[in-house]
C-alpha cells in the first residue's frame, strides 16, 4: 500500500501513484565522478544518460536508448549516471547537467554534445551521430555560425 507524507499528502514508494520506483534503474552501466576518467579512457565516443529515479521521463528515455545500443554498438558506448548520487554532484556541476532525461555524448573524454529532454528514437539517433560525427568536432569563432 502506498505510504503518504505526513506534511504534503503526497503518495511516494509506489508505481501507480509516481510513474517509477525507487528500485527502478537504467539498463546501461553506471558510471559516476569517481570512475569517469578511467571510463573514458576505454572509449572514443561515450554517451551518458544523466537520471533520477523520481524522474518519470528517465524510464522511457532509457527504453530510447536500449533499442538504440545495438544499431549503435560499433560507434558509441552508453554509461548512466545517476544525479541524486552524491559522487555524481560535482560532475553534473562541471557538465552544466540542469535538467534530466539529459545525454551527454563525449568523444576521447572531451564533452562534445548535451542532449537535454526525452526524444523519439529517430532525434536521439541523429543527435547522437551528430555529436560523434567530425563535423561536430570542429571549433569555430562564434561569428562564423552566420
Amino acid at each position: 500500500m502506498p505510504r503518504r507524507e505526513a506534511n504534503h499528502g503526497v503518495t511516494v514508494g509506489t508505481e501507480n501513484s509516481v510513474g517509477t520506483t525507487k528500485d527502478w534503474r537504467p539498463h546501461s552501466e553506471e558510471i559516476h565522478g569517481e570512475n569517469c576518467n578511467s571510463i573514458m579512457a576505454r572509449h572514443e565516443h561515450v554517451g551518458v544518460q544523466f537520471w533520477a529515479d523520481w524522474n518519470r521521463a528517465d524510464k522511457p528515455m532509457d527504453d530510447v536508448i536500449q533499442r538504440l545500443k545495438p544499431r549503435l554498438v560499433d560507434w558509441i558506448e552508453f554509461y548512466a549516471c545517476d544525479v541524486s548520487d552524491i559522487r555524481n554532484t560535482a560532475w553534473c556541476v562541471e557538465l552544466g547537467i540542469v535538467n534530466i532525461p539529459c545525454v551527454v555524448v563525449f568523444r576521447n573524454g572531451t564533452k562534445v554534445r548535451h542532449i537535454m529532454g526525452l526524444r523519439d528514437e529517430k532525434t536521439l539517433a541523429s543527435e547522437l551521430l551528430l555529436g560523434i560525427s567530425s563535423i561536430a568536432q570542429q571549433k569555430r569563432n562564434w561569428w562564423q555560425f552566420w
